[in-house]
């Protein structure tokens, strides 16, 4: 039996007590992370990192360095003061509470930078811009988002990125709470390590900094989960539970539908683990029947105004070591790769000792993560499906490994996400093997990418030549426009009233073929030539139009 599962310590202070004989395990750990990481932030000076690498640091290394510094320090300040809190009485409300009031500052830059460095966070942004000029609903790319499009096109006017990023904040808030109201015969312990787990994962806060609706369909299917759970431990007869599970459900696929791909997991665990079988019947059909309903309600704008077209993906297959990358820097970083190989081995070893809702809990685990890794492999670009896994894996991993263990693992989680290390070779014709150079994490990433597209951003806004131009910028068009609003002329078209200058995502053969004849210049934006050639089927250098230099 393992320390969890005799319900006489399910209280902290009994585990604490019997924990190998060292009490105060945990809070020492967390003291000793602080300690290490404050001291890194401190240490990591331009001039040692210089003198390690054996050249100057370019001004955007030397960004980095700056933002790795304050993410270390931020989240020494955190482990600071969760070392502190195992030391003192009191509820993991408060503690948990106390975890996000820590992590805001270091979330404080994603609140100035814009939606994202994906174009898709600022195509929503622009289609709530639009919404509002023409007083009706419109797509922003497919299959739609309908929920999610009609959320910004709200807070936006309110505010702007700033209102919708403290929007983005609460909904992350949200689906870390909820994991502390599992069924009781989780203990308390277990409860709260899920919760910091969720919370330190890279990709969970990006998910929270970013103008994306992962976040939102992430909560909603944490609070399912949460409803799901909580009425197969019930024991009364009241259906209730499942109804809000499947509210939940259909109103998470209203945010984004790959959550529809959950349905048949909810209906499988509520046929397995639930006592009787009118209840089987009747919850797996409640919970159907809500979940779809609520999706076929939030569509009901999509179907109406773009019917078919909502289906017409563009898809885009990356190469397998950029989806292999992806993978293992966002959801599956090596820290959470070996706790869930441990996590599985005490699955298959320790399953007969386990409370019917930790089975329960674990199944949903496993068969979640599965199928959303099966929807990311199917659609690679969208890497928006794999934030939804995070508090799966997560939970597996809290429901079944010793403390021990994820008070040292997760504090290498939360280090992912400012330093980490290249697993994939620069070069697509070697073969994969670790590079053991460090680098900035995911979150550091994500902050330095923002900084140069608004700066890349700018430059093009502030272009001025003097005779016609047409910037050519694919997907980057979004970027432009919500920044320039008054410039727009249609979807896909800016133009600058002062110059004869237009931004423009696509142009077809023939409309770009009439242009050139009438002697207007074309630049080709980023990848926009390669997006237009698979799109259309031209290539723009081969029609002489030249590659825009952003220096």
């Amino acid at each position: 039996m393992n320390e969890f599962r005799d319900p006489t310590q399910w209280s902290y202070q009994a585990w604490r007590d019997e924990e190998a004989g060292m009490p105060r395990l945990r809070p020492l750990l967390c003291l000793t992370a602080a300690t290490l990481l404050l001291a890194a932030s401190a240490g990591l000076m331009r001039g040692l990192v210089e003198s390690m690498i054996g050249h100057p640091l370019s001004p955007g290394e030397v960004m980095q360095l700056l933002l790795v510094r304050w993410g270390l320090g931020w989240m020494g300040l955190c482990f600071l003061g969760w070392g502190v809190c195992d030391f003192l009485p009191g509820a993991q409300g408060p503690r948990l509470l106390l975890s996000w009031i820590l992590l805001m500052p270091m979330m404080v830059p994603f609140g100035f930078l814009g939606y994202g460095t994906d174009p898709d966070t600022w195509a929503v942004a622009f289609n709530a811009d639009w919404m509002h000029r023409i007083g009706g609903y419109s797509m922003s790319r497919p299959p739609g988002f309908p929920l999610y499009e009609g959320l910004v096109a709200v807070l936006k006017p309110l505010g702007g990125w700033p209102t919708l990023f403290s929007a983005q904040l609460l909904a992350g808030l949200a689906a870390t709470i909820a994991w502390l109201w599992l069924p009781d015969e989780i203990a308390t312990l277990r409860k709260r390590m899920i919760a910091f787990g969720i919370l330190v994962h890279p990709l969970f806060l990006l998910a929270c900094g970013t103008g994306s609706e992962a976040i939102w369909q992430t909560s909603l299917v944490c609070l399912s989960t949460l409803f799901l759970s909580r009425s197969l431990a019930s024991e009364t007869h009241s259906l209730g539970g499942y109804f809000l599970s499947g509210l939940a459900l259909g109103a998470s696929a209203g945010f984004r539908m790959t959550s529809l791909a959950l349905v048949p997991t909810w209906l499988l665990v509520i046929v397995v683990f639930e006592q009787t079988h009118i209840r089987r019947f009747l919850g797996a059909a409640v919970v159907l029947m809500a979940s779809l309903g609520i999706y076929c309600l939030a569509e009901i704008p999509v179907w109406m105004t773009a019917g078919g077209d909502a289906f017409q993906y563009f898809r885009e297959d990356p190469d397998t070591r950029v989806v292999l990358y992806r993978l293992l820097r966002y959801s599956l970083p090596p820290p959470l790769l070996v706790l869930l190989a441990i996590a599985l081995w005490r699955v298959r070893k320790d399953w007969d000792d386990f409370e019917d809702s930790e089975k329960a809990l674990c199944v949903v685990s496993i068969l979640n993560s599965l199928v959303l890794a099966g929807v990311f492999l199917l659609f690679p670009r969208e890497s928006g499906n794999l934030a939804v896994a995070i508090p799966f894996l997560i939970l597996l991993v809290g429901l079944v490994l010793p403390a021990k263990i994820l008070c040292v693992g997760f504090p290498c989680l939360a280090l992912w996400g400012f330093i980490s290390f290249p697993l994939l070779p620069p070069n697509a014709a070697q073969s994969p093997q670790l590079v053991l150079n460090p680098t900035a994490g995911p979150l550091v990433e994500e902050i330095s990418g923002r900084f140069d597209q608004m700066r890349r951003s700018q430059r093009l806004l502030l272009a001025s030549p003097r005779i016609p131009t047409i910037y050519i910028v694919a997907h980057d068009w979004p970027i432009l426009a919500v920044q320039r609003p008054d410039w727009v002329v249609e979807k896909g078209v800016l133009r600058n009233p002062d110059a004869p200058v237009e931004f423009r995502d696509w142009m077809d053969y023939a409309s770009f073929k009439e242009r050139r004849g009438s002697g207007t210049r074309f630049y080709v934006v980023g990848d926009a030539g390669k997006a237009t050639s698979r799109r259309f089927g031209y290539d723009l250098y081969e029609e002489w139009a030249s590659a825009w230099n952003p220096q």
